[in-house]
């Protein structure tokens, strides 16, 4: 099946295509940012991720002091999605075909982030560190654009 998500804010369309695999369910959470020094791989410094089956989970990133951290993650439980460590989620969702929850947390040079939910269950994270630009005495902000 294909996804496709129009932002008319941005004029962009995005589209996941998963081939001849059937989804059931689907989670796509777009951003746009500011203060990233984007000239070098797109302001992305390092990534990583995690999977596995528990009621919480952590993506191992050492984050420079003024860069920011982004942190992804998906569940299959549908309950709320929370994290110890990242703050107030930019972004979250869940559903109940299939029984899935996600969200999207973002803060200053947190290492390690980590996700939190109630009932245990298989998870996949992704964690980013984005660049600071010099110019962004603030540091780094992302905003939600869409989910789909």
């Amino acid at each position: 099946g294909v996804q496709t998500c129009a932002l008319p804010i941005c004029s962009i369309t995005v589209t996941a295509s998963f081939g001849t695999s059937t989804q059931t369910g689907c989670e796509i959470t777009i951003l746009e940012g500011s203060g990233i020094d984007a000239t070098t791989n797109d302001g992305i410094v390092q990534s990583a991720t995690a999977t596995g089956s528990a009621t919480s989970g952590s993506v191992t990133l050492t984050v420079t002091s003024g860069n920011l951290t982004v942190l992804s993650v998906s569940h299959a439980a549908n309950e709320s999605t929370s994290s110890s460590n990242m703050g107030t989620a930019l972004s979250s969702t869940s559903g109940t075909t299939p029984s899935q929850s996600g969200a999207t947390f973002t803060s200053l040079s947190v290492n390690n982030p980590q996700g939190n939910w109630t009932t245990s269950s298989s998870y996949l994270m992704i964690g980013w560190e984005l660049k600071s630009s010099a110019a962004a005495s603030y540091g780094p902000q992302l905003m939600l654009l869409g989910v789909g």
